[in-house]
């Protein structure tokens, strides 16, 4: 693998990134990222949108549950036949072990097992908190009993003394927890295993949050779990029972890291990407940014743009691909700075949506691009873009331009919309590859000798940002 290169320059002047086996992906290239058993339903139903081997995200601990559900007994040689035709990235919600979202990583701790997630809340019910701590794999253990006070209110539980002090700013304090250092072991094998079962993955490690207050230490603590991934895909990739398995470098920063008063992080992280890709193999860079929008909104993008500069010519030396997941329309926007991809999850969040409370009727029907705009729109929005375009929206390869119901002229958004469920399936989510389309365009750009095409796009749109 050490003289494999994972990006190289065609003839038309475009990056051909190779993820695992798979070569000749043109960048950039939008990833879409499934987070549950709906995303992957709405994905299928888009297939034919997928441009040939486009890259799939997926969240690795879960990914064996999700595909296993029964409602996907039917289509199993679909989901067979979409594993083999593209390369999957296997990316942990990294926010899950940051902010508290407590139901959530419950939920993901357990893969989604209904059963052990129902006996751990028996316990918790009994106040039994340390056996019910216990049921919990390792590693997740102090992230969750970080969010104990969060937990047991979201159940209507009782939050005994030793949990009432908990502040909702401290979850990736348990990074430092000697459960994680120990448990991370068995929770990366896991990721490994599951990923060898597929023709073409790239594995992207769960790593803890690099932010403007952290020393030195969360970035020597985030290397060491990027090599302990290292070393697991190159074992299957020499395995010759398993796929073609590599991983990719990766960080977790935040925001506040391109502030005027950073402590420096910015350039330690640069640093420490050049040190490790000039003495270790990877197979590229992966970048996640948490509450990136905050960036534009505090006026300090052209510091976000001078390091997603340097760290796509640190990774261009070494032939490696950057991608930025959770990212959307910024990262659509930065591919004029080197990165060959962004993503987001199908319903165009950069981040799990919190689990528990109630949710109103609009909501219901999620959020879509809408194309040539660069923003997402409602459903009360949706029904204006409908009203004033005979029904439809802009007409994209793969996917339906009109929802499975409308009617205009009904009181309700169930009487415009029909069932939320179908919508989001059939229409909401698959519009989502709208980006393709826009990754295409920005292509198309470069091969014309367009300068920075994602800028000439953004500009003329909607964006509150970017335009």
């Amino acid at each position: 693998m050490q003289e494999l290169k994972f990006v190289e320059k065609n003839s038309q002047g475009l990056d051909e990134v190779r993820v695992s086996d798979i070569k000749g992906i043109e960048a950039p290239y939008y990833t879409p990222e499934v987070s549950g058993p709906e995303g992957l339903q709405a994905l299928l139903y888009a297939k034919d949108a997928l441009e040939k081997q486009n890259p799939i995200m997926v969240p690795g601990h879960r990914w064996q549950d999700i595909r296993s559900k029964p409602r996907f007994k039917q289509v199993r040689d679909e989901i067979r036949s979409l594993v083999t035709e593209h390369p999957f990235y296997y990316y942990e919600p990294v926010e899950l072990f940051r902010y508290t979202r407590p139901q959530n990583i419950v939920t993901y701790a357990f893969q989604g097992d209904q059963g052990r997630s129902r006996d751990f809340y028996d316990l918790l019910r009994d106040k039994e908190y340390q056996k019910a701590i216990g049921k919990l794999p390792s590693f997740f253990q102090p992230f969750v009993e970080k969010q104990m006070k969060g937990l047991l209110k979201s159940k209507g539980l009782t939050v005994p003394m030793k949990y009432q002090s908990q502040s909702s700013g401290k979850v990736h304090e348990a990074w430092r927890d000697s459960r994680a250092d120990s448990g991370f072991t068995n929770y990366f094998e896991r990721l490994a295993d599951d990923a060898g079962n597929a023709p073409n993955a790239a594995l992207i490690p769960p790593v803890p949050p690099v932010m403007k207050s952290t020393g030195k230490d969360v970035i020597s603590r985030t290397l060491g779990f990027n090599s302990y991934m290292r070393k697991l895909a190159r074992s299957k990739w020499n395995d010759p029972s398993c796929g073609n398995v590599t991983a990719y470098l990766h960080f977790y920063v935040d925001q506040g890291i391109f502030e005027p008063n950073n402590n420096n992080n910015d350039i330690r992280v640069k640093q420490a990407v050049k040190s490790e890709i000039e003495n270790s193999t990877y197979a590229g860079l992966a970048i996640t940014i948490s509450n990136i929008e905050n960036i534009w909104s505090k006026g300090n993008e052209k510091a976000l743009e001078r390091f997603i500069t340097d760290i796509t010519s640190l990774a261009r030396e070494k032939h490696l691909p950057v991608i930025m997941p959770r990212s959307g329309y910024f990262g659509m926007h930065l591919t004029d700075h080197g990165v060959h991809s962004f993503s987001s999850l199908m319903n165009g969040n950069l981040t799990y949506n919190r689990r528990g409370g109630g949710i109103d009727e609009r909501a219901k029907y999620g959020t879509l691009p809408v194309y040539g705009a660069a923003r997402d729109v409602n459903a009360e929005q949706l029904d204006r873009v409908l009203s004033r375009n005979q029904g439809q929206v802009h007409d994209i390869a793969g996917v339906p331009n009109s929802p499975p119901t409308y009617n205009s002229s009904a009181s309700t958004y169930k009487g415009k919309f029909g069932n939320a469920n179908q919508f989001r399936i059939e229409f909401g989510k698959p519009r989502r590859m709208v980006h393709i389309k826009e990754a295409k365009e920005l292509r198309e750009g470069i091969q014309r000798g367009t300068a920075e095409p994602a800028r000439r796009y953004l500009e003329r749109s909607q964006h509150p940002d970017l335009s």
